[in-house]
């Protein structure tokens, strides 16, 4: 199963922005990455920035940033699997990915809102238990048809 992590990332100085998260998928060895502007609490729709590919070094590493760009934090990590169609790096589309994180365990959506998807919402629906079969499918992904609630 593919790994994913999500870093607090501290920019330095006021001007640059301050603090984000950055959610990062591992996929055919590099890490699909999204900033999010706030912290990721379920059932809270948050706007993403689609940002470079990352390398996958990150899935592990905490500490300061080349090139003065602040430093990073592991706030969540584990395992994911894609629910749905195949991922096409070509054609970005809704994704679903069910998270097995130390933090969240559950569903989270990701959907392009601009025509160049540099924009995109982000939501976390969290499942009552692992073995909660409503949580199963991109349909009961969706919020309104996920139980929330901490496993």
């Amino acid at each position: 199963m593919p790994r994913f992590v999500i870093l607090r990332h501290e920019l330095p100085g006021p001007q640059r922005g301050g603090v984000h998260f950055d959610f990062m998928l591992e996929h055919d060895g590099i890490l699909l990455t999204w900033a999010l502007k706030e912290e990721p609490i379920v059932g809270r729709e948050l706007h993403a920035d689609r940002l470079a590919n990352h390398r996958t070094v990150y899935l592990d590493y905490e500490g300061p940033v080349s090139n003065n760009r602040g430093s990073v934090s592991r706030w969540d990590s584990g395992k994911y699997e894609l629910m749905g169609a195949k991922l096409d790096l070509n054609v970005p589309t809704e994704m679903v990915v069910r998270l097995h994180g130390q933090r969240l365990i559950g569903t989270a959506r990701l959907w392009p809102t601009d025509v160049e998807f540099q924009r995109w919402r982000f939501i976390v629906s969290v499942c009552v238990s692992a073995e909660d079969v409503r949580c199963g499918s991109v349909e009961a992904s969706r919020p309104e048809n996920c139980p929330s609630g901490n496993s």
